[in-house]
């Protein structure tokens, strides 16, 4: 084809290029709101326990992801999963939050218990905290919680101290928390009294029955379990 023939072809197509409309631009915005809805956060758990504890065949471990407000001591539940306990002895558990579900001012703590069929807390582990990063809520690092046998009891030199009596709100439920002189805790719930011996803990002050258990986390508050239920958090009222 002769030069001034395929001078005139490119003219004409670059004239063509000029009149079509250019593609549709989305603002960054605009793609970074469709890329996140729906996005999920994962919170990953490494659960630690010895598994020779001689676990009954219905034993199940439940791990749940709490938001933490520092301020006010409040707690809410943000995600739960259960299931079969592993073979192994430490394994990694992830949970997928919606990130509609988090704050990213505030805190978030991952806490473990292994319970059996009836619901009764077999071993747990003292909630783990995590602080947000400024850049989001991305987390990049593993809550690691170590599964203590409930049914361990502390020696008279571990026993926690908590600083008086308590009254607190656990959701819905209001208790009061005193401490006995040999270090057992006597929970007065609206229908019941349950006295909790001291457990060995990891972290704070575990104090249980062998169906319900008390955690302090060394702040006014702490967490109560009652059996075949999720974690309840406590703080002063």
């Amino acid at each position: 084809m002769p030069a001034i023939k395929i001078g005139l072809l490119l003219l004409a197509l670059l004239a063509v290029a000029a009149c079509s409309p250019a593609p549709e631009q989305k603002s960054p915005l605009a793609a970074d709101e469709a890329a996140g809805a729906g996005e999920t956060v994962p919170f990953r758990a490494r659960l630690v326990f010895d598994v020779e504890e001689g676990l009954p065949a219905d034993a199940r471990v439940f791990v749940y992801v709490l938001e933490a407000n520092f301020e006010d001591g409040e707690r809410r539940l943000v995600a739960q999963q259960a299931q079969t306990v592993p073979d192994a002895s430490t394994t990694v558990i992830q949970i997928d939050v919606s990130r509609a579900e988090l704050r990213p001012e505030l805190g978030y703590e991952m806490y473990a218990a292994i319970t059996d069929g009836q619901g009764r807390v077999l071993m747990s582990a003292a909630p783990n905290r995590a602080p947000v990063p400024a850049t989001g809520l991305h987390f990049e690092n593993t809550f690691n919680l170590r599964m203590m046998t409930v049914a361990t009891t502390a020696q008279p030199e571990e026993v926690f101290r908590l600083p008086g009596e308590l009254a607190l709100a656990c959701g819905e439920l209001e208790i009061i928390v005193r401490q006995q002189e040999g270090g057992a805790l006597l929970l007065t719930l609206p229908d019941a009294e349950l006295s909790l011996a001291p457990a060995v803990a990891t972290a704070g002050g575990r104090f249980s029955d062998g169906r319900h258990e008390f955690w302090s986390t060394g702040e006014p508050g702490g967490f109560l379990i009652m059996p075949g239920e999720p974690p309840r958090s406590c703080s002063p009222h």
